[in-house]
């Protein structure tokens, strides 16, 4: 059985989402001949050759990019062998106009699905390397308090947090790739640079991650996200995710997380007002490790495996 994996690269969190199920797939099912194509383009053009040439079994394609499902879809249509379309998302389901040629697709779990999943569609917990994202060194041991790692921008970057945070004193610790041609980037880095109080490091590789989010007591998320595998990420590390983000978002894309895990703030004013409350709470301790506990019981490669694998081996 042949296995190709049509990659689009949309970004670090698109490229990061793929790499979860590339390593899901490679590691459930090793036997499979496995093959994979990774552009920085959308239209299918770029993936209907290499499909005619690779002739596979099944297609797994990440998230809806409509050139690759076109893609799959037309080469499906005309192959003679019994070809498989298979669809994992990060994003909630929406309805599409290519649904029913997908064999199957998988999106996360969210409490509050507001459309009605057709019957090729299933909830699944994305795969997280587990052997990876775990607890190092327990939350009463970590010396350093607070981290972000995200773009330096408007969207992820909330300048009122950087100021209540330079105002208190509070050492604050932000990762991100620094890309100075952009103007906005250059307004945001220069608030990180006069705050004496924060820290800014280059983003770290995926091996050094989960050992550097063990340093860190909180994880903190100031932006809409459709899923945020950085708090999944940090909760299976036992770093508690601080998120502040507007009620839509944690009643929908963020849903996948239990209404009690992490502190959550609708605004940063509500924030601020109850910072050194979360900070200080007594139960953190147990709350990091809860936490942990149930991300990596739930969002590892056994669960995906017995999610998805009559969809790779009937």
């Amino acid at each position: 059985m042949k296995t190709v994996f049509l990659f689009y690269n949309s970004g670090s969190g698109g490229f990061v989402a793929n790499l979860m199920i590339k390593n899901a797939i490679m590691n459930l099912w090793p036997d499979n001949e496995y093959k994979e194509i990774y552009e920085k383009y959308s239209n299918k053009e770029y993936y209907i050759p290499f499909l005619e040439k690779e002739k596979p079994d099944i297609i797994i394609l990440q998230d809806f990019y409509i050139g690759l499902i076109e893609a799959a879809i037309e080469y499906k249509s005309k192959s003679k062998n019994k070809c498989k379309v298979l669809l994992f998302s990060f994003t909630p389901y929406e309805k599409n106009d290519y649904e029913d040629s997908i064999d199957q697709f998988f999106v996360p779990y969210r409490e509050n699905e507001f459309l009605s999943l057709p019957k090729n569609c299933s909830y699944y917990n994305p795969p997280l390397e587990i052997s990876n994202f775990k607890i190092i060194k327990n939350y009463n041991n970590r010396k350093k308090n607070i981290c972000t790692f995200a773009r330096l921008n408007g969207e992820k970057t909330n300048t009122n947090i950087l100021e209540f945070f330079k105002n208190e004193m509070i050492h604050y610790d932000y990762y991100a790739v620094k890309q100075l041609e952009y103007n906005n980037e250059q307004y945001h880095l220069k608030m990180l640079f006069d705050n004496k109080f924060c820290n800014l490091y280059e983003q770290v590789s995926r091996i050094e991650l989960p050992l550097v989010l063990n340093n860190y007591k909180f994880h903190i998320l100031c932006s809409r996200e459709c899923f945020s595998i950085i708090t999944l990420e940090a909760m299976a590390c036992g770093t508690i995710p601080i998120l502040i983000s507007n009620k839509e978002n944690f009643d929908y894309e963020l849903s996948w997380i239990p209404k009690n895990f992490g502190y959550k703030f609708t605004s940063t004013s509500d924030f601020k007002n109850n910072f050194y409350d979360v900070i200080n709470d007594k139960n953190n301790y147990y709350k990091s490790l809860r936490e942990s506990i149930y991300i990596r019981d739930n969002f590892n490669y056994g669960n995906f495996f017995y999610k998805v694998n009559k969809w790779i081996t009937t």
